[in-house]
Formats: C-alpha cells, sequence, structure tokens
C-alpha cells in the first residue's frame, strides 16, 4: 500500500511538471523573439522520441525514459534564465498562464488568447512608458 501511495505521488509530480513544461514551451514559443528558443524547445520532443524507440526495443526502461525526459525539459528553463528574470511581466503572465489553464481548466484555445493580449498591453505601456 505503502509504494502504490508513493507510486501515485510520483506520476502526479512528473504529470504536473510535464504539464508545466508545456505550457511553458507554448509560452516561450509564442512570445520569444530568439529563433534559438524553438529549437532548445523542440529537443525534449524530438529526444523523447527517440528514448521511446529504445524503450519500445528494450534498451531502456520506462523509468529512464522519465529520468532522461524530465532532465531534458530543464534545458529551455537553464538556458533562458537570464532571459526570463531580466524581465519580471513574463514571470507574472507565464504564472497565469498555467494557472488559468490547470487550475481554472480554461480552454486551450483561449488561455493562450489571455496571454497574448496581456502580453502585448504590457508592451504597449512599456512603448509610452519609454516616449
Amino acid at each position: 500500500m505503502k509504494i502504490d501511495i508513493q507510486q501515485n505521488i510520483v506520476n502526479v509530480v512528473h504529470k504536473k511538471y510535464y504539464a508545466v513544461s508545456q505550457i511553458l514551451a507554448l509560452y516561450g514559443i509564442l512570445f520569444s523573439n530568439n529563433c534559438e528558443t524553438g529549437f532548445l524547445i523542440m529537443f525534449p520532443i524530438q529526444l523523447s522520441t527517440f528514448l521511446m524507440t529504445l524503450v519500445r526495443k528494450n534498451i531502456i526502461s520506462n523509468n529512464m525514459w522519465h529520468i532522461v525526459y524530465g532532465i531534458s525539459l530543464t534545458l529551455p528553463y537553464i538556458t533562458n534564465y537570464h532571459k526570463i528574470y531580466n524581465d519580471q511581466s513574463n514571470i507574472y503572465i507565464s504564472i497565469a498562464f498555467i494557472a488559468s489553464r490547470l487550475l481554472f481548466k480554461i480552454n486551450k484555445y483561449l488561455n493562450m488568447l489571455i496571454p497574448i493580449l496581456a502580453f502585448t498591453y504590457i508592451q504597449h505601456l512599456k512603448t509610452i512608458i519609454k516616449n
């Protein structure tokens, strides 16, 4: 029973981590002005398909797939750390993006529209303040 509870907790945690990573990847693609961001986000996706091939051929275990995939999902965070924290508005918009999708279960298409409008409005305010 204890092992089942621990396994359920692990499953919930990694599924939420995957969901947050996917939402932030979408956010990164929508709002990045750097073409390298798309390639950084694409790497875990391509690695995942390769790792699933290895799982299917019994070269690695399913647990190893989760470990390597989880590590690969952190690479965009690490490489974009300085870009993320230079602009505090991006942090708040991304938190709202995650909360609206995972906590409030807002439709994913509407969920994309809300941050786009918020980001556009914030960029508009920044240009007004600069001038």
